[in-house]
């Protein structure tokens, strides 16, 4: 091989180093991305047992949030808007007409000596108004709302003590709306349905609208209660009993499909989006799901989880906010996890992973001496081989 013909493969392949082919930046180019070239001010933070037992602490969201009392909200009382069945029964003179009578039975034109007629009236359906009263003949306005059907029927009988020969009064729920919740969303039956006595939870709505439209572990639920609305996993609602909240009225349950997934690059076993399936999905879990380091490229020692994290989260990390940035912005940070050491594979067993995390496994700085190297290979073969024929 000539002296020239060595001195172009040179130059070629130390031309080629400012242009290596990688996967990504190494463990030093990330460190000292940090310090010198960080526009976002992200911050690096080792995984240690102060940082797993932070983000444990961190509030996330929860039905347990809305302030749910251990008593749940009385359904089968009256509310405004309710529409009401009103039957009245008396016994003599009736001062109620044009409803059906019952009367003992009799083979002539009067009824028997020592029986006494009785009349029953059923009343025109009675909407309780926005103040939660009716209207009632004979009686007035009476306030029904707040009380049960037995309760109000006690309160009208009152009232026509003084008019009639021991009135019956039945009252039935022609129709409420005061103890509706509303489902909606991605499920097959979307609509209004009613509480009753046996205290309906979250997973019960699911159930009476027919169930989810896609597979669970794609599904979020929201629950909207006094202007408030949270939004969990529905894995989540279905692992963790607590999450199972009594629903109370005026409840908006809304399903919405969504795939929770985090993203993989640099040198694992495969570049991909990975589905998180589970409500609970640790960082090891992730890493084995993403296949892994490789053993021929990647930097065992430096996997990066990178995220957004809510303020609060933030502070109870010690990551501040940028200078300017918008008040309740997310923070972004970067989670340093050290596979290398033992104690590492305990602390990714208890840290979480969240959707839209991005887990990035940095490249080892040898696998660029051995892409140079081969880069060198393959441009001095064909000469070898040419110098080779030539002689």
């Amino acid at each position: 091989m000539s002296r020239i013909a060595m001195v172009a493969v040179l130059c070629a392949a130390l031309g080629a180093c400012s242009a290596l082919p990688a996967s990504g930046p190494t463990e030093r180019e990330v460190l000292a991305a940090e310090k010198q070239d960080n526009p976002i001010g992200f911050r690096i933070l080792n995984v240690t047992p102060a940082v797993v037992t932070a983000l444990q602490r961190a509030e996330r969201p929860s039905f347990t949030a809305l302030d749910i009392v251990s008593r749940p909200a009385r359904v089968d009382a009256i509310g405004p808007g309710d529409t009401l069945n009103i039957a009245i029964y008396e016994i003599g003179n009736a001062i109620f007409s044009g409803g059906g009578t019952a009367s003992p039975p009799a083979t002539g034109g009067e009824a028997p000596a020592g029986t006494t007629s009785a009349s029953g009236t059923r009343l025109p359906p009675v909407q309780v108004d926005a103040s939660g009263n009716i209207d009632l003949p004979y009686i007035g306005r009476v306030h029904a709302a707040g009380r049960t059907p037995a309760e109000l029927e006690g309160v009208i009988r009152a009232g026509l003590h003084s008019m009639s020969q021991d009135p019956q009064v039945v009252v039935s729920l022609a129709e409420s709306v005061s103890t509706a919740i509303f489902v909606q969303g991605d499920v097959k039956n979307p609509g209004r349905r009613l509480l009753t006595l046996n205290h309906e939870r979250l997973l019960d709505a699911v159930a009476l609208a027919g169930g989810t439209t896609f597979p669970p572990q794609d599904m979020l639920i929201e629950l909207t209660r006094d202007g408030r609305a949270v939004r969990v996993p529905l894995r989540q609602v279905e692992d963790n009993p607590l999450e199972n909240v009594v629903l109370r009225p005026g409840d908006r349950v809304r399903l919405i499909h969504q795939v929770r997934s985090f993203t993989v690059f640099g040198a694992a076993g495969k570049v991909s989006e990975v589905p998180l399936e589970a409500a609970d999905v640790s960082l090891i879990e992730g890493v084995a799901r993403a296949g892994g380091p490789t053993d021929e490229r990647a930097d065992p020692n430096a996997v990066f989880l990178f995220r957004f994290e809510p303020p609060a989260v933030a502070d109870s990390l010690g990551v501040p906010a940028l200078p300017g940035s918008a008040p309740g912005a997310a923070r972004p940070v970067i989670y340093k996890l050290d596979m290398m050491n033992p104690t590492s594979y305990f602390l990714a067993q208890r840290f979480p992973m969240e959707n839209k995390d991005l887990i990035y496994v940095a490249n080892a700085r040898s696998d660029r001496f051995s892409k140079f190297v081969s880069i060198v290979y393959s441009l001095a073969l064909p000469v070898i081989t040419g110098a080779s024929l030539a002689q």
